[in-house]
């Protein structure tokens, strides 16, 4: 709300938060809040993602079955999306 009174607005809201991280994270969170249901349940699920990515060790995997990993990547990925296409539409 602070930077309808501002004529730069895109700076007030960085500068309003600069040195309070803690404040930052709470608005960040209450604007995600005050967002509608399915957006929130959206971003949940984007949470999701942070679990492999937390336990990456900066090493490749699968080196064992290199060809196996790549032809099951090669149709997991497209069929996953097909799939995901297919139930928004039948849900929506």
């Amino acid at each position: 709300m602070l930077y309808l009174f501002c004529e730069r607005s895109d700076n007030l809201f960085i500068w309003f938060f600069r040195n309070d991280s803690v404040a930052s994270v709470f608005m960040a969170l209450s604007a995600l809040f005050m967002t509608t249901p399915r957006f929130f349940f959206v971003q949940m699920c984007v949470l999701l993602a942070l679990i492999p990515l937390f336990y990456y060790n900066g090493q490749r995997g699968g080196e064992s079955h290199p060809a196996l990993n790549k032809w099951f990547f090669y149709i997991f990925y497209p069929a996953h999306l097909f799939l995901l296409g297919f139930l928004k539409c039948w849900i929506f």
